[in-house]
């Protein structure tokens, strides 16, 4: 795969950007196709009186057809699709029928319930606040928005308001009663909340009051429990309000984070499994239990689940779940198909939205479907998505200065597009423009932090340039509400907390990330290596050393152990070091980590060759993945003159580490010594993709395209120097930066 296209596409899948993947919840809202009987609009109305719904899209796609400017028509077809649960695919229809001044009370309050249902809190609140202003008191209007105020979790107040207000209007309003209720909750205030739900209860116990809301109630009652700590009863309320309403979207999502929360995941998979199996075509639960399949690495059981999903008769639905699998075989970087199960959804819509023609595009320039991807954007009516795809394939082409030009066309139509300022910022880099890339990064993490690794990629690109203390502002920047912050992203801040000296207290978003022991020694290390950065190793040393929770002879702590190893040596206590590694080995003798840790010990204090190979191969013959010991390995193959042998270790320790760069490094050098600059030049790409502001390789291979005399790589290889100069690649990418550009490759540039 081409190198661009992988650093872009894997930058921007692993934070849901153009795919939302990992949820599965990419949204084709696209029109349909079918034909029905000559006589629709009473028909269709005879057969939503009688609730049959799924009955009346063949006629309703007819209609829209021979009636493609009726806003009835559309805001009935939305009306059908959300009742049969095909509440993504709702969402077009139902923006056409707003477009009408007749329709666009009943089409929002519609929209916004079909945005609750699928967990779309911005655009239920988008809707609903443009609605409210026009009729600011109408009770369902203001219910919706107290309900996904609460339920976005961001604005408990304002739910708060709309509850009030809902009771203003109607003071016997269960509804509105167990969303104040639940606002209370949220805001911390106990006894309050206490009060409403026993009020609420009296309301529930009231013939004919808020029984339609009876799932809200029983889960906001459970929720209350487990709030004050009273978890058995929260338990049993769950328990049954799961008896009672298997299905309610609310009972199963609240259960299951309880039941996550109380470390019986078990139980939630259960819980969503029986609302998938009740329900196979509501989305949200076949959505949600293929993330738990990941999550337990059945990834083969999910792929069936969507496979079925796929066979559904209905062209919308069928649409939809092809949609998912595109969505799932690009996340386990099976593009191909992803592009075929893509090709499948598209067969199956006439009008597709915006949306899907944008990730569709993108999916094809992944799979290096260049051409195919420049045709997609012709059909294209959002002039900014054009421009992004345009950038997008030249990006993935290598010629990022053409790519930059399509991205500043877009952006001027789009200027908070925090893909693409991400893009741009991409694109700046790699033609040596860090400012510029700077200054994109900056305005993709005020547009949207979570979009992207924006965040992540400026600060490295702070640290690697002698910042930490602005890379740790950069880093912390909305850490704490970022429910998909990678663990990369904590070890990196703890890191930079080292190298600034701000090394007590750690917040509460990483020790979340730093749970489990395992982690916890990761956290230990990185901190010792940002002191170790600052200050050297005898303060590094003392980080370990003075941790607490740290067993040092454990396996699981081996990472902490090895951070030891490497400031222990250089302060002459080698025999201390060798005897950790022995006594943590004489407690677990199977242990392929520690056997590793022993072999980075016995190297560092030059021991024996024969007994330092003995412990890197005792390492990988318990774990032949440890990437630690094929690192060792290879070194020593190195040092005997076996390239090839080395080059092969180096590989593999490659893969084992797929967010490292040492080993492909070593490989770099062995093929450098060798003379195979060909397959140098790829190994370093490779590390460059994976540390982008690793100065030393930057120098590498810019001196090696400095040997190709076509006008691209004269330009790259300017860029690379610049590269090299801002990130500690010494005085020689100075030098040979200092060198005059030659004109035709300005004249390229």
């Amino acid at each position: 795969m081409n190198k661009n296209n992988a650093v872009i596409g894997g930058a921007l899948r692993t934070r849901g950007s153009l795919f939302g993947l990992i949820g599965l919840a990419i949204v084709w809202l696209a029109s349909p196709l079918g034909c029905g009987p000559s006589d629709p609009l009473a028909d269709v109305k005879a057969m939503h009186a009688a609730r049959e719904y799924e009955a009346s899209l063949e006629l309703l796609r007819d209609l829209i057809e021979t009636q493609p400017e009726n806003a009835e028509v559309f805001y009935l077809y939305g009306v059908a699709l959300s009742n049969g649960r095909l509440f993504t695919q709702a969402v077009w229809p139902l923006l056409r029928a707003m477009e009408d001044p007749e329709w666009y009370p009943v089409a929002s309050l519609r929209l916004a319930d079909v945005a609750v249902s699928t967990t779309d809190w911005n655009m239920a609140l988008g809707v609903l606040d443009r609605f409210i202003e026009a009729e600011p008191e109408n009770v369902k209007a203001l219910l919706l928005r107290a309900y996904a105020r609460a339920q976005s979790r961001q604005n408990y107040e304002g739910a708060l308001e709309d509850a009030d207000e809902a009771l203003a209007q109607d003071p016997i309003n269960s509804q509105a009663l167990v969303l104040r209720g639940v606002a209370l909750l949220g805001l911390d205030r106990i006894e309050e909340a206490a009060e409403v739900i026993e009020l609420a209860g009296e309301h529930f116990d009231t013939e004919g009051l808020g029984l339609a809301d009876a799932p809200r109630f029983c889960a906001v009652r459970a929720v209350f429990a487990k709030e004050k700590g009273e978890l058995e009863a929260a338990e049993e309320i769950f328990e049954e309000c799961l008896a009672d309403y298997p299905t309610n979207l609310e009972v199963v999502e609240e259960s299951m984070d309880f039941f996550d929360s109380i470390g019986r995941p078990e139980r939630s998979s259960e819980i969503i499994r029986i609302a998938y199996e009740d329900l196979p075509s509501f989305r949200s639960y076949r959505s949600s239990l293929v993330y738990r399949l990941y999550t337990e690495g059945k990834i083969d059981e999910a792929e069936e689940i969507l496979l079925a999903a796929t066979l559904d008769p209905q062209p919308e639905a069928a649409a939809s779940a092809f949609g998912d699998l595109a969505g799932h075989y690009f996340q386990f970087e099976k593009f191909q198909e992803s592009v075929a199960a893509f090709e499948q959804a598209y067969a199956l819509v006439v009008d597709p939205r915006p949306e899907f023609l944008f990730v569709y595009a993108d999916a094809l320039i992944v799979a290096e479907q260049y051409e195919k991807a420049l045709e997609l954007a012709e059909e294209m009516t959002v002039k900014p998505h054009q421009e992004l795809i345009r950038g997008r394939v030249s990006l993935a082409q290598g010629r990022p200065a053409a790519a930059l030009e399509y991205f500043e066309r877009g952006l001027l139509l789009w200027p908070e597009n925090a893909i693409a300022r991400y893009l741009a910022a991409t694109a700046a880099e790699q033609i040596g423009d860090f400012d510029r890339s700077i200054e994109e990064l900056r305005y993709s993490i005020r547009a949207d932090s979570a979009a992207t690794d924006a965040r992540f990629r400026l600060a490295r690109l702070y640290a690697a340039s002698g910042q930490p203390a602005l890379g740790l502002v950069v880093i912390r920047h909305d850490a704490h509400s970022d429910q998909n912050r990678s663990s990369a992203e904590t070890l990196l801040e703890i890191e930079l907390m080292g190298r600034v000296g701000s090394t007590d207290g750690l917040s509460p978003h990483i020790m979340e990330v730093l749970g489990s022991p395992q982690a916890w020694a990761r956290g230990v290390a990185a901190m010792a290596a940002g002191v170790r950065e600052a200050k050297g190793s005898q303060e590094a040393a003392d980080i370990v050393l003075d941790s607490t929770n740290l067993d040092l002879t454990s396996p699981v702590h081996a990472a902490a152990l090895s951070s030891l190893v490497t400031d222990l040596v250089p302060l002459g206590r080698g025999s201390e070091v060798l005897s950790r590694t022995e006594s943590a080995l004489s407690l677990h003798p199977q242990a392929s980590a520690l056997y590793a840790v022993r072999g980075q010990a016995l190297t560092l204090t030059g021991a024996d060759r024969k007994e330092i190979r003995a412990a890197w191969a005792r390492a990988l013959e318990l774990n032949p993945g440890n990437a630690k010991a094929l690192r060792g390995l290879a070194g020593l193959e190195v040092a005997d003159g076996e390239a090839d042998a080395a080059l092969a270790l180096y590989r593999r320790a490659a893969l084992a580490e797929p967010e490292d760069g040492e080993a492909l490094g070593g490989a770099a050098k062995v093929l450098i010594a060798e003379g195979r600059f060909r397959e140098a030049q790829l190994e370093l790409e490779r590390l460059l993709e994976r540390d982008p502001y690793d100065g030393v390789a930057a120098l590498q291979l810019a001196e090696l395209l400095l040997k190709d005399k076509a006008d691209s790589a004269r330009l790259r290889t300017r860029a690379l120097l610049r590269k090299a100069e801002r990130f500690g690649g010494g005085p020689e990418a100075s030098r040979l930066l200092s060198a005059p550009i030659e004109p035709e490759a300005v004249q390229a540039l």
